[in-house]
């Protein structure tokens, strides 16, 4: 308990945050990733290579973790890392268009709720299998739903 205090205080040193990092309990390595707003990249950078899959989806969380580190973690093959990935503002445009073709919905949708996601990937994910995903792509563009098909098929098609 006192570890984990330690790694979630946001005034802890980075030299301590790095030998907390590699704690042997998967609890305080995810508050130094997750609970931790003063987490250097670096450190987060070490983390995104935990064998704890909670750790990885904490590290996928943070806003302070790198682009380069969160395009590695965007692979990762638990749902819940690649959902932080969809949902973290620090995605760059590049990964959010690559989990806009993952397999499962809850990434997509992750994808399509960040506020950074570029209009191009948003008019993609207006053609998705999802219903809902779908809508939140049509009203984030401001596209009328019943010419929401009708521009996926068509890039000369004008709407009034």
């Amino acid at each position: 308990v006192i570890r984990d205090r330690i790694a979630t205080n946001k005034s802890t040193p980075p030299e301590l945050l790095a030998r907390l990092a590699k704690d042997q309990d998967v609890l305080v390595r995810c508050s130094v990733a997750w609970n931790n707003p003063s987490t250097p990249p670096d450190i987060l950078e070490m983390l995104s290579h935990d064998k704890n899959w909670l750790v990885r989806r904490a590290v996928a969380y943070n806003p302070n973790t790198l682009s380069e580190t969160l395009a590695v973690l965007a692979s990762d093959e638990k749902i819940d890392v690649r959902f932080q990935v969809a949902i973290n503002t620090s995605t760059s445009p590049e990964v959010l268009a690559q989990l806009a073709n993952d397999k499962q919905w809850q990434v997509r949708a992750g994808v399509v709720g960040n506020p950074h996601t570029p209009p191009d990937t948003l008019t993609k994910l207006i053609s998705d299998k999802d219903e809902d995903i779908r809508e939140t792509a049509r009203n984030k563009l401001h596209t009328p739903t019943v010419s929401a098909t009708e521009l996926a098929q068509s890039s000369t098609m004008e709407i009034s």
